[in-house]
């Protein structure tokens, strides 16, 4: 994988290619105003490079990488709009359909522990997620759970290093 490539200090062989992101502005931009954008095409890989994010970042706040988990924070969320901190629908930088929403919010809100409480009906007694678990939720502990498992395949005490390069 290319995290394992630079932890050698190898360049990656292969650059990756995401996509093209097709987007529209909703409204004409306003000066001190959040600007607001309709994704036209690539919504799921959008959403999905989010869920991704907000792993990442629950799991660097649970290896102690605070600043980290600020840096990804800032990736997901708008955290000050107009020298106010944002409190409202407007914190988001995504706003996935009415279904997804709520789940999405909490996964990028919330820690691991938190989601495990509020979905527990979606969790078994082992830990894994039911099938019928939403996809959002399924994804974000997938990525987490990836992520914590490569983290922990190096040196005691590199955790946090080994997210940084995912």
């Amino acid at each position: 994988t290319k995290a394992v490539e630079r932890l050698k200090g190898s360049p990656s062989s292969v650059p990756h290619y995401m996509g093209a992101i097709l987007i529209v502005p909703r409204e004409e931009y306003q000066f001190n105003k959040l600007p607001l954008l309709d994704i036209v095409d690539g919504q799921q890989r959008l959403t999905t490079y989010m869920l991704f994010l907000a792993a990442m970042r629950d799991l660097a706040k649970a290896f102690g990488g605070t600043a980290l988990a600020d840096q990804l924070l800032a990736l997901v969320t708008n955290t000050v709009i107009a020298g106010k901190t944002t409190q409202n629908e407007q914190h988001y930088k995504i706003h996935p359909n009415r279904t997804d929403r709520a789940v999405i919010w909490d996964l990028i809100d919330r820690d691991y522990s938190a989601i495990s409480q509020t979905y527990s009906g979606y969790f078994q007694k082992n830990g894994s997620l039911r099938d019928d678990a939403p996809l959002p939720l399924r994804a974000w502990v997938y990525f987490r759970s990836e992520g914590e498992r490569f983290s922990r395949e190096g040196v005691v005490g590199d955790e946090l290093a080994r997210v940084e390069l995912l």
